[in-house]
């Protein structure tokens, strides 16, 4: 099958993220229904990994006098849409930081580059309590964030490093940001075998040639696969290179996740602007059936177990 406005082979594996999401209309409609594929990994390893360590800082942080005036403040940059950020009130609105919240202690600023990301995240969690006094929210170039130095205890860039154009400058703006002292939070994709469904089909309907590189192995994310290369790449990003850390975390797609998986890929704004913009609507749709077709085509029996895998990263800033 052949389509006009497709890529070749070295056109997808350089392919990187269009920062100017005026060029890519789905990107900037409001779509608060669509969920971003990687829901489920993105909080799991939030709340395993990291939900204990700004717990450690912020409890550190109200034993001080300092504290006790200034609120603390967290950037959840590239939210897409809101898995950490749910994650985030669930634990401080709902649960054990509901007092913090309501004394103005906890102040969330979440964003995006996409606005069709950050008004889903608006809609997934404007039911929480005290959301309007705990969080903000706004359109943000992470390698040009508008915010001032050493004004926030923690940073996080949670699935989104390897999806800019330039990775490196977009940590040394997020370590930019921070106070002496404060935590940054990276996670990225490390294998994610249910992308398996997206190569595949592109292939079968002639959209990508046979060979071209899978998604998980695209330069700008399959460079975060060293983690101890990434570890250097912190550290010059302005970490203290003896706190720099990783982890793995790991959890597994049913047959019900997969067809899932394909089908909200499509519908996330946040994807369309930075991986299909190659495709038309109509091309999307056919991918998307055909993905759907193939998962039912290979699991008959509705059983499937594929692994998926988020390298963690964090680090703080010297004091």
């Amino acid at each position: 099958m052949s389509a006009l406005n497709t890529p070749s082979a070295s056109d997808w594996s350089s392919h990187s993220v269009n920062y100017d999401t005026r060029s890519h209309p789905d990107s900037s409609r409001p779509n608060a229904t669509s969920e971003a594929p990687t829901q489920g990994m993105i909080r799991r390893a939030f709340i395993d990994h990291f939900l204990p360590l700004i717990d450690q800082l912020l409890s550190y942080n109200l034993d001080t006098n300092e504290a006790r005036v200034a609120p603390f403040k967290l950037h959840d940059s590239m939210c897409g849409t809101g898995a950490e950020l749910t994650a985030l009130l669930e634990h401080y609105a709902e649960g054990k930081g509901r007092t913090l919240a309501r004394n103005g202690k906890l102040q969330i600023v979440a964003t995006d580059f996409a606005q069709g990301m950050v008004d889903s995240a608006k809609a997934k969690v404007k039911h929480f309590d005290q959301v309007e006094q705990m969080v903000d929210f706004g359109i943000v170039d992470v390698m040009n964030v508008p915010y001032p130095d050493n004004h926030f205890d923690v940073d996080t860039m949670i699935m989104g490093p390897g999806l800019v154009p330039d990775p490196d400058k977009a940590m040394a703006e997020s370590v930019r940001v921070l106070k002496a002292g404060g935590l940054a939070l990276y996670a990225q994709p490390y294998d994610i075998q249910g992308w398996d469904f997206f190569n595949e089909p592109l292939q079968t309907l002639g959209f990508l040639s046979k060979g071209s590189p899978k998604m998980q192995d695209l330069p700008m994310l399959a460079a975060f696969r060293d983690v101890e290369a990434v570890k250097g790449r912190l550290e010059r990003a302005g970490l203290h290179k003896d706190s720099i850390q990783h982890a793995f975390s790991e959890d597994y797609y049913t047959c019900s996740d997969i067809v899932k998986f394909t089908s909200d890929l499509f519908a996330n704004p946040g994807m369309r602007a930075a991986f299909l913009p190659l495709l038309n609507e109509d091309q999307r749709s056919q991918v998307r059936d055909e993905a759907i077709r193939m998962v039912h085509e290979k699991y008959p029996d509705g059983v499937a177990r594929l692994k998926h895998v988020v390298a963690v990263w964090w680090g703080y800033k010297p004091t």
